[in-house]
């Protein structure tokens, strides 16, 4: 493909690694929204003495909170926490399948929680402090499909999709729905499209754990219904955990950018031999830490062969 040609070279700063750069704690830096200007001035300041030149491949944290994909989830009732040296976490909080699709048949109005006026009092604030620059309403998001399933319901779904397919197709659907509604009220807050030909992505990661068999029927329809309600443009998808054996499924959904990110049961060589779309390939953080530059640009050597559209790292 003409887009394997070109190799992109970057490093993902998210709010963690930000919030230690520039002297706070996450936690601190999440809840106080003044502190935020001085925090990613500073982070910025000693990223560009670190990298140098290099520093024009530095994607910063956007100027906004914490990316939280749990708002969805706490439009429809579940409880967020963002404890101090953890990330995000909520809770199953649907007893039963027939529960979920009873809640979500309910109408829901996403704005009417309390971690919605949190951020969007945030993103106030940050417009105030970043006058010249245009900051949008980010953060408050979502998972894919699957994801917000298991966390919905805990990993019983699994056994439910076993016992009770109907009832999970149907389950699905109306999360589909769901996440579809969320997505365009977040749009027309930022005063977007809320239908447009531009690139449209998906992270979903649980899928994984359903049989490659089964995606025909409890997974490719619901990210077709997804994709194709918000954009015509090329569909990009994130998911971990992924096998060979289902990459094949990738092309029923018309997936045009696959990132597999944490994905042993993977290999970058894989990829290009299963797949004709782009994809990009990742170097955690959890194993750069061990390597020396010699590894490290074995790596880059190695992997670029088998033709990734990013070679990428990312700090937290």
């Amino acid at each position: 493909m003409d887009g394997r040609k070109s190799i992109k070279r970057s490093v993902d700063t998210l709010f963690g690694c930000m919030a230690y750069l520039g002297g706070a704690s996450p936690n601190e830096l999440y809840l106080t929204p003044k502190l935020f200007k001085q925090t990613y001035e500073t982070a910025r300041n000693k990223l560009r003495d670190i990298f140098g030149d290099e520093f024009k491949n530095i994607n910063m944290h956007p100027i906004s909170n914490s990316a939280n994909l749990y708002g969805h989830l706490a439009s429809l009732g579940a409880t967020v926490t963002f404890p101090e040296g953890a990330d995000f976490s909520v809770s199953p909080f649907v007893s039963s399948v027939d529960e979920g699709i009873a809640l979500l048949k309910k109408d829901v109005d996403f704005a009417d929680n309390d971690l919605f006026r949190h951020y969007m009092a945030y993103t106030e604030r940050l417009k105030k402090d970043f006058p010249d620059t245009r900051v949008s309403f980010v953060g408050y998001g979502f998972s894919g499909l699957f994801t917000e399933a298991v966390l919905m319901r805990g990993q019983t779904f699994f056994m439910d999709i076993c016992e009770y397919p109907d009832k999970c197709l149907e389950f699905l659907s109306l999360l589909t729905d769901s996440l579809i509604k969320f997505t365009r009220f977040i749009r027309k807050i930022n005063g977007e499209p809320l239908y447009s030909d531009a690139i449209i992505g998906l992270a979903d990661d649980f899928n994984s754990y359903i049989a490659p068999e089964m995606h025909e029927k409890f997974v490719i329809p619901f990210w077709i219904k997804y994709y194709s309600a918000l954009s015509s443009g090329p569909r990009y998808l994130h998911s971990e955990g992924m096998r060979r054996v289902h990459l094949r499924q990738l092309k029923l959904a018309d997936i045009a950018h696959f990132q597999p990110s944490v994905s042993p049961g993977l290999t970058c060589q894989m990829l290009a031999e299963e797949l004709d779309i782009a994809f990009d390939w990742m170097l955690p953080s959890y194993e750069i830490i061990y390597m020396d530059d010699t590894q490290i640009d074995k790596w880059v050597a190695d992997t670029a062969k088998w033709g990734p559209v990013t070679m990428r790292t990312q700090t937290v």
